[in-house]
């Protein structure tokens, strides 16, 4: 029995556009975290963290071009908050101690 490539597509194009849809809301909720620091932090850190932020931002956008490699998307975008929240964690720890 021959899979029905009419139906294989329409499933593909539905999943391209969920993972889409997800990008979509993780570059909003970074424009909005890309806010909130502006608002917070001194210029210099907001400098710092505002290139931080772009940093994450370009990484999911080279992801979301290869829409075929969910898993890599995914993998990007969870190291790269990793790596976010581990350097801001960092950074408010050392506050701490110099207070």
């Amino acid at each position: 029995m021959a899979p029905d490539i009419k139906l294989m597509c329409e499933q593909f194009s539905m999943f391209s556009q969920i993972i889409l849809v997800g990008v979509f809301i993780i570059q909003s909720s970074l424009i909005i975290v890309e806010r909130i620091l502006l608002l917070r932090f001194n210029k210099l850190r907001v400098l710092e963290d505002y290139l931080a932020v772009m940093t994450i931002k370009l990484r999911i956008l080279y992801a979301s071009t290869e829409v075929t490699q969910s898993s890599r998307l995914i993998d990007i975008i969870i190291r790269s908050f990793q790596l976010y929240s581990l350097q801001s964690f960092n950074e408010v720890y050392k506050s701490i101690q110099i207070l």
